[in-house]
């Protein structure tokens, strides 16, 4: 895939006859990210269809927005695009235990809801979640979309973000130590490219959670 602009690619390979993707972003808590969110896809075969006989992966001429890369042939996309974010409305915000790093979350998803996200107990409008029954190749897509989702003034550049896949997560004892190795590395905000100021003057509610 070719893309115009900066985009992250993800593939999800799925062997499986039923798995459900579930897929959304997440910017660093920083005053300079106070009203920026990028915009999610995920990419499949135009062949799959739901129970109605409707496809679950829109053909391009069929997507209501620009995407700023190519599809694949044979593919869809399902796209999610933040609306619009206000600097005056306090977002909600996730801070992870073992590393002390916090993020915003996408519309929708609240401290108080996430954890029931696996049962569908969150608004889910910024969130691509889908059960495919055909095994496969998928595409996550990220990417900045200018029009809608970039503060003014700008965020930073290069500017940070993440992706979270699932709805709970899952470690093995190797994973837990391995992630103790590389949190003097990652904790605290040190992969940022740049220096983070609290994004509000007083405390706003964050849950706390740790790795099984």
């Amino acid at each position: 895939m070719e893309a115009p602009v900066e985009c992250r690619f993800v593939v999800n390979k799925t062997s499986n006859s039923s798995v459900e993707l579930v897929g959304y972003t997440v910017v660093p808590a920083c005053e300079a990210y106070l009203s920026f969110f990028p915009a999610v896809a995920l990419l499949g075969p135009t062949a799959m269809l739901d129970a109605s006989g409707a496809a679950l992966f829109l053909p391009v001429d069929r997507i209501a927005t620009d995407l700023p890369f190519k599809l694949p042939v044979g593919y869809g996309a399902i796209v999610r695009k933040h609306s619009a974010i206000s600097a005056l409305v306090q977002r909600p915000i996730f801070t992870e235990n073992r590393s002390g790093n916090s993020v915003f979350m996408p519309a929708g998803l609240t401290t108080e809801c996430l954890p029931g996200l696996q049962d569908g107990q969150c608004v889910e409008d910024n969130i691509v979640r889908l059960t495919v029954d055909q095994p496969g190749v998928y595409y996550w897509v990220v990417w900045e979309d200018g029009n809608v989702t970039t503060s003014d003034p700008p965020a930073p550049w290069p500017r940070d973000y993440g992706f979270v896949t699932g709805t709970v997560d899952a470690y093995t004892p190797y994973d837990r130590a391995r992630l103790d190795g590389m949190r003097v590395f990652m904790s605290h905000g040190r992969l940022l490219h740049q220096a983070c100021r609290e994004p509000y003057s007083m405390p706003v509610a964050a849950m706390r959670r740790s790795p099984p």
